[in-house]
């Protein structure tokens, strides 16, 4: 009985000093704090032609742990895509159109995409097998 009254009061004596320390420094609790989040209002429309490649990052073993796809455009410039718009395109060239900003001096920085809407293939092929049925 003793031990089930001690290990009560270290939990209260815990959660006490605890919140006591959050209010003394002025913060918020973790669950009320939000990421501030800077969102770029000068978007614009954009249409860049490149080729899609699927990056891998592997683990130590060679399984594969991360992969994404970027478009590698004329210049060797690398801009990310989003996957699930991105997979059937794997290796093709593609004029992609969508949402997006050059940060850097004279837009000679790194190019974000923030929304893609449309993928279009240029090679003349299909891009995937069940388009070609």
């Amino acid at each position: 009985m003793k031990k089930v009254c001690l290990v009560g009061l270290m939990a209260v004596a815990v959660t006490m000093t605890t919140a006591m320390a959050g209010e003394k420094a002025g913060e918020a609790p973790k669950h009320e704090k939000k990421a501030a989040v800077e969102k770029n209002t000068d978007d614009k429309e954009m249409t860049i032609t490149g080729t899609v490649q699927k990056i891998e990052k592997k683990k130590k073993d060679g399984s594969v742990m991360m992969a994404w796809f970027v478009l590698v455009d004329e210049n060797g410039k690398e801009i990310h895509l989003p996957k699930d718009k991105a997979v059937e395109f794997d290796g093709s060239k593609v004029k992609v159109t969508g949402m997006g900003h050059t940060s850097g001096k004279d837009g000679k920085g790194k190019t974000i995409l923030t929304a893609v809407t449309a993928i279009e293939k240029l090679d003349g092929a299909p891009a995937s097998e069940e388009t070609a049925k």
